[in-house]
């Protein structure tokens, strides 16, 4: 190395020395230092410097102020660099070099320098200085003093959740709302990590949330802690019921602790129900003291629950049958509350293979989690079976019950007809799978029991079955066009019984003529005079027609037409031929019959009488009249006789009046 570059690099060493001891005293004087840098977004007023959380994985702007002497001239560039150290510790770390290249206006300053984002496990209290490198300068001689800030990305109770509120009972009623001056109050439990300025958001609510994090807060936005950590819920979120009640926490930098522990407490607001509470009953036993499969198969096997003193519809009321506890019903104030019992738990709840089985029901009322009991009961059931498997169980029509065909002297298929009048029939079909020694098997023809009961002995399964219908009992039924044909299969000892799928039959052995008409207020004779009408304060006069009951033809379902018709003249030797009155003619068509109806007969009133039946009065000579009633039934195919009936409208003064005072 020649000698003046030996003098000059050891000048510079010197020279750096002596720097280095003036950084050193200017440590200690900070009038000799440069200003401190400033930041933003960190929280107003912290003297640590925090930074609020939602911007720690953002870059840190730091904002430097204008130094002394700026670069003068081109190429006399200065470097600013930013360093950090922990606090406590005196080694800084550069975190950025940022250039200043001539020319510089003071009055641009301070000036911002952008920091990378921090890496996400750099957390705690650190010093952030500057320090300056002019271009006269052989290094960074000049420092700032220190500026402090603060990363938090730790919650309170870190990766814990926090203890539960407390809360002194674990029921909220009257009782407590009185002792407690009508406030309920929680308590947020102390922790290690509070700092003044962490905030909280809580909740209450009945519904518990399906993910607790869903939990509805009560105020908007997080709250201060207070002083005394309690918190008052308001009496508005106070229902009957379970109440779900969880906070969160938030530090001062806004970090969120994860969701409290739940504390679940009871609601029981008002007059509360009296025990023992009333005894049950089950309706569908009240008769003979037994569940059957008849009363399975009306699905209305219900727990009946009298009136409960202080009941609530917001009360449920948990009925267990045998083991099982149903699902919660509300509880119907001032009224009794009526249960029904599933099929499946029916089912269930019934594990001998035959016989009565004792099964005990009960219940109890609960207000939100407290309950209520009341003396329980038991009832018989009996779900034995007969036959096959029924996949429509409790449905006694089992279709695994082979459906029977029925055959007359024609031979033909489910159907019967003139020629087989006279004549029994038979009905044929295939023995279910098992048979067992004993089974009975009674046929139903159109709701008539087939005597004598066939009794199942040595035919095993697949057995081709035929029993005769007496032509007594087809006789009785007489026609029907969809006549319903099926047996029963009963087992001696056993309460249920199944019955196969009821096979339509079209039964038409009688040349069936319906009865003619009655009319119910007619003179001897035949005669309808005035004071005989029917009167009607709205519909006025009229003449009352009767069809009479008949199970051969009358039977429900069917529809009936009835004819009206006015004729001319009158013979007291004999009928006259038809001469219709032009005009006369009438006719009704009833709705489909009903059971009563097939009982009592129909009823029916020829009107109006002015343009109906007053026409059948032709003057005075030709005062009397005929009206001719008949009428058909679907599926029969003859009509009614003709009625007749002789209509004298004559008066002294005239005709009967169309209205009576």
């Amino acid at each position: 190395m020649a000698s003046s570059d030996k003098q000059k690099n050891a000048e510079r060493v010197r020279w750096a020395e002596r720097e280095r001891m003036a950084q050193r005293d200017r440590a200690t004087a900070d009038s000799e230092a440069l200003d401190p840098l400033t930041m933003d977004g960190l929280i107003p007023g912290d003297t640590e410097g925090l930074r609020p959380a939602s911007s720690n994985d953002l870059p840190l702007v730091v904002n430097i102020p204008a130094w002394k002497n700026l670069p003068p001239f081109p190429n006399a560039d200065a470097t600013v660099r930013i360093e950090w150290a922990r606090v406590g510790e005196s080694t800084y770390t550069k975190l950025k070099d940022e250039p200043f290249p001539y020319p510089q206006d003071r009055d641009d300053f301070p000036k911002p320098v952008t920091l990378d984002p921090f890496d996400k496990d750099f957390q705690g209290r650190f010093n952030l200085r500057w320090t300056l490198k002019l271009y006269s300068d052989p290094d960074f001689v000049s420092q700032s003093t220190t500026s402090p800030l603060r990363i938090d990305r730790t919650p309170p109770y870190d990766l814990l959740n926090p203890a539960e509120f407390i809360l002194a009972a674990d029921e909220i009623n009257d009782a407590y709302l009185t002792a407690n001056g009508n406030k309920v109050m929680v308590e947020i439990p102390a922790y290690a990590d509070y700092e003044l300025g962490d905030t909280i958001s809580y909740g209450w609510q009945k519904v518990e949330p399906i993910n607790p994090e869903d939990i509805v807060p009560i105020t908007p936005v997080p709250i201060d802690i207070p002083v005394d950590r309690k918190l008052e819920i308001p009496l508005s979120l106070l229902e009957d019921g379970p109440a779900f009640c969880a906070y969160r926490l938030f530090d001062k930098a806004g970090n969120p602790s994860r969701l409290s522990l739940m504390r679940l407490r009871n609601v029981a607001l008002g007059k509360l129900p009296i025990e023992p509470l009333p005894i049950p009953h089950v309706p569908l036993a009240d008769d003979n003291g037994l569940i059957d499969q008849l009363d399975a198969a009306s699905r209305e096997v219900t727990v009946v629950i009298p009136e409960v003193t202080n009941g609530k519809s917001t009360d449920d009321i948990y009925v267990t049958w045998g083991t099982k506890e149903l699902q919660p019903h509300p509880l119907v104030p001032r009224s009794e509350t009526r249960i029904k019992v599933p099929l499946e738990v029916l089912k269930a709840q019934y594990t001998q293979a035959t016989g009565e089985q004792t099964t005990p029901v009960k219940y109890e009322v609960r207000r939100g989690s407290r309950p209520f009991t009341a003396p329980g009961i038991t009832v018989q059931v009996d779900f034995s079976r007969v036959g096959p498997v029924n996949p429509d169980w409790p449905d006694i029509t089992n279709p695994n019950l082979d459906e029977v065909e029925v055959r007359g002297r024609s031979d033909l298929e489910n159907q019967l007809i003139l020629r087989d009048a006279e004549e029994d029939a038979k009905v044929l079909f295939t023995l279910y799978d098992p048979p067992v020694p004993g089974d009975e098997i009674h046929v139903m023809w159109g709701g008539l029991p087939v005597l004598p009961v066939t009794t199942i002995t040595t035919e095993t399964a697949g057995t081709p079955m035929e029993i005769p219908i007496p032509w007594d009992v087809i006789d009785e039924r007489s026609n029907d066009p969809a006549l319903p044909v099926f047996y029963w299969l009963r087992r001696p000892g056993v309460i249920n019984a199944e019955r196969s799928k009821p096979t339509p039959v079209d039964v038409n052995v009688h040349t069936v003529v319906p009865d003619a008409v009655q009319f119910p207020d007619k003179a001897p004779g035949d005669f309808m005079f005035c004071h005989l009408l029917d009167w009607d304060p709205v519909e006025g006069l009229g003449i009352k027609v009767h069809i009479p009951a008949n199970p051969r033809y009358l039977k429900k379902d069917v529809v009936v037409t009835v004819k009206w018709q006015g004729h001319k003249g009158y013979d007291p030797s004999g009928p006259l031929p038809a001469d219709p009155i032009g005009g006369t003619d009438l006719e009704y068509i009833f709705d489909p019959l009903t059971k009563d109806q097939e009982r009592t007969g129909l009823d029916w009133i020829v009107r109006p009488y002015d343009t109906k039946i007053l026409p059948l009065y032709g003057g005075e000579s030709d005062q009397v009249g005929r009206g001719i009633v008949s009428y058909t039934v679907s599926g029969v195919t003859s009509p009614s006789p003709d009625a007749t009936l002789n209509v004298a409208l004559g008066t002294g003064t005239g005709v009967c009046p169309i209205t009576r005072p």
